[in-house]
């Protein structure tokens, strides 16, 4: 396994918050959870969005250390999205979900993987290799998996 993925997993694993509570104002104050979907899964996938779009501009750029950055950083949101529950979850059957959950963490997983791909490429200065795989295979992952997980 790649150093950056050691390290950003340590990270969010001793960082990651299990829950979200939000105190509100007044005498009986009280505790409001707050769904994963529009906290933790949201702000991790937004991440992911702005890392790929980094990624693909320093990639075209060929600008080496800003697409490595790039990577890292995309990296670290999708070790936190694989670690959340999409709302839509909820309305999957009991029988179903857990099956469903796999294929969420493994499509995320496979992004992660095409995504050292492409780190390994930027280390190695293939800017061609890195476009082909940021093009060819992380760009087609993305369609498939929200049709699949997202409530639209």
């Amino acid at each position: 396994m790649h150093p950056c993925i050691l390290v950003a997993a340590a990270f969010l694993a001793a960082s990651a918050p299990l829950a979200l509570s939000v105190a509100l104002p007044g005498p009986a104050a009280a505790t409001v959870a707050v769904p994963a979907e529009e906290t933790a899964l949201e702000e991790a996938m937004e991440g992911i969005r702005a890392g790929m779009k980094a990624l693909g501009k320093a990639i075209e750029t060929k600008d080496g250390e800003t697409a490595w950055r790039s990577v890292c950083s995309l990296q670290q949101h999708l070790l936190a999205a694989k670690q959340e529950t999409p709302m839509k979850a909820s309305s999957i059957p009991e029988g179903e979900r857990a099956a469903w959950m796999s294929d969420f963490r493994s499509r995320i997983s496979r992004l992660l993987q095409a995504s050292c791909d492409v780190e390994i490429a930027i280390l190695a200065g293939d800017h061609g290799e890195a476009g082909r795989v940021y093009e060819d295979v992380m760009w087609p992952m993305q369609k498939p998996a929200h049709e699949k997980f997202r409530n639209d």
